[in-house]
């Protein structure tokens, strides 16, 4: 294991490296912008989704959506 930038980083065969979960402290202000942030991301990729017809790229758009709602639930947001 080595630590880069205060995150450790498991090195893993072939070189690739397997990011290991870390916390973030930020103030109210900080949280409140993210959160505002993440929520018009959302409404933006979901308009992508919505427009988008290749099947490749809206798995990837969807994907996205995950990650963005899955960051507005740690964030004690619930995306609707």
């Amino acid at each position: 294991m080595t630590i880069e930038g205060g995150i450790i980083a498991i090195l893993a065969p072939l070189g690739r490296s397997i990011m290991a979960d870390t916390s973030l402290t930020v103030t109210n202000s900080e949280r409140a912008f993210l959160v505002g942030l993440l929520e018009q991301t959302l409404q933006d990729k979901r308009v992508e989704e919505h427009r988008t017809r290749a099947p490749e790229y809206r798995e990837h758009v969807l994907k996205q959506e995950e990650q963005i709602t899955s960051l507005l639930k740690k964030l004690g947001k619930h995306a609707g």
